[in-house]
């Protein structure tokens, strides 16, 4: 025997178990439909196919193996198992039936393995018992009502390589609190079929590599943000969207009814319908953009209609992606667009010094290596919190202030430099219990007494360096190095330059 036939055992109530052969290749469709006695099969290694609406409705089997030669598993093939425990899907499988596991309510996790790309619509539809789902790297697409009514569902991770989720795929999940993703750019290209097929319409929360999305920047590679993105988004208070986005879609921030500021780009020719539906909270609109947005009107995706105020000015500056405005006066660093993982911030703004204003890179978990350089005079209240990954830092001397949580959550800083020859005093609370436990702080020369006198500096290892002469702070040289003209501070050449030691490099002191 090669192959069971289409509807070969369809309605055999009184069957209990099967043994298939390693003869066989392809269980046909309908083949065990609404054998409702079956309680064990055995599937062999020989099996590449099991077609649509094989298992229908076997309600007593209580766990299955598919073999590692399957690559398809057809639609509704074991839809309403509902005694379903657990289920072992291969890497061989690269796609999953419509409603090919719908209805199996004894179903408490599943992992899809990283050959799979497509999950049809309806896969895994009202399975009421699932509690986790692990959606691999390799999907593209989540079908329509993949995930609906799975009530116990409290957390989904959707990753970058999808594009497209159909319309309903998470209707009804209304135990959902928690979305991960890890790339907010993929996030924002993802073809949401509606409303529901967004897991914020009913999570609220998005969080980024672990950490929750409260106030974030755009980034500039981004063009244009599609419909219903960050719909019944709760957690983020306030966005700046970058002058290269152009359009705004349908609903993007609908029901995000703590979004208190918005900015908007100078890119932006297009904000679609419902736009900003409901975002009842929205207190400030900063309108870099042509178009022409007044309070209290409801054209424009409803951006302004909430506002207190919607600002046009052409006092926003934005200076290699550094988003600049001017607060009470005051020159402020607000946000950044870019990509980099290692900045040098820039060193004035036309022309005059500014600070880094509160939230300005908070949860930016691409960040590595920060050079807070001279001509910034303040660091602001939860600045660089949540940069998770941020490695290195640099602090000029021409800080006279640093706000409370500047760096929290920074758990991976291992080195602070600072040039300054007075200890800033701050609070305690300006960095993380780890970075003060893992972190080498250096100081100038001759000043180790001074730091070791001040807190909270007093609470880093610390070690004095010769500051005199430096030039620049340039983590990024490093990478890329082509082997020039690098010497050390005695005149001889270096051929592989270390990150933390200062160079001659063009004739300059340089720290890398």
């Amino acid at each position: 025997v090669t192959s069971i036939g289409d509807y070969a055992f369809q309605y055999c109530r009184g069957l209990t178990s099967v043994t298939i052969p390693n003869s066989v290749t392809s269980i046909g469709d309908y083949a065990f439909y609404v054998c409702d006695g079956l309680t064990s099969v055995t599937i062999p290694n020989s099996v590449t196919s099991i077609g649509d609406y094989a298992f229908y409705e076997c309600n007593g089997l209580t766990s299955i193996t598919i073999p590692n030669s399957v690559t398809s598993i057809g639609d509704h093939a074991f839809y309403d198992c509902s005694s379903l425990k657990s289920i072992t899907i291969p890497n061989s499988v690269t796609s999953i039936g419509s409603s090919a596991f719908g209805n199996c309510s004894s179903l408490k996790s599943i992992t899809i393995p990283n050959s799979v790309t497509s999950i049809g619509a309806g896969a895994f539809k009202q399975c009421t018992g699932l509690t986790s789902i692990t959606i691999p790297n390799s999907v593209t697409s989540i079908g329509s009502s993949a995930f609906r009514n799975c009530r116990a569902l409290s957390s989904i991770e959707i990753p970058n390589s999808v594009t497209s989720i159909g319309n309903f795929a998470f209707y009804e999940c209304d135990r959902l609190y928690k979305v991960q993703i890890s790339d907010l750019s993929a996030w924002c290209n993802i073809d949401f079929g509606g409303y529901y097929s967004n897991p914020l319409s009913y999570a609220g929360n998005l969080y980024l590599n672990e950490r929750l999305v409260t106030r974030f920047v755009i980034s500039s590679n981004i063009t244009s943000i599609s419909n219903f993105a960050f719909s019944n988004c709760q957690s983020i208070t306030s966005v700046i969207i970058p002058n290269s986005v152009t359009s705004i879609g349908n609903c993007a921030f609908s029901d995000c009814t703590n979004l208190k500021s918005i900015t908007i780009g100078n890119g932006v020719t297009t904000i679609r319908y419902n736009a900003f539906y409901n975002c009842k909270n929205l207190k400030e609109v900063i309108n870099l953009s042509t178009l022409s947005l007044k309070a209290g009107t409801t054209y424009n995706g409803y951006i302004a209609y909430y506002a207190n105020q919607v600002i046009s000015t052409p006092d926003v500056s934005l200076i290699d992606d550094f988003v600049f405005l001017p607060i009470d006066g005051v020159n402020t660093l607000v946000g950044y667009c870019g990509n980099n993982i290692n900045l040098i911030l820039p060193d004035n703004c036309n022309g005059q010094k500014y600070v880094v204003g509160e939230n300005a890179f908070k949860d930016y978990v691409k960040l590595k290596h920060i050079s807070i350089v001279d001509g910034i005079t303040i660091i602001g209240k939860s600045a660089f919190e949540g940069c998770t990954n941020l490695e290195s830092l640099y602090i000029s001397s021409d800080i006279e202030s640093i706000d409370n949580n500047a760096f929290t959550d920074c758990n991976n800083l291992m080195e602070i430099k600072t040039g300054a020859i007075r200890a800033v005093t701050a609070n305690e609370n300006i960095f993380s219990t780890d970075a003060y436990n893992n972190a080498c702080l250096y100081v100038p020369t001759g000043r180790k007494f001074a730091y070791e006198k001040t807190a909270p500096w007093n609470k880093f290892y610390i070690v004095e360096m010769d500051f005199t002469g430096i030039t620049e702070i340039s983590p990024d040289k490093i990478e890329g190095f082509d082997g020039g003209a690098i010497y050390d501070l005695q005149g001889r050449p270096v051929s592989e330059p270390a990150k933390g030691s200062i160079y001659i490099i063009d004739g300059k002191k340089v720290a890398l």
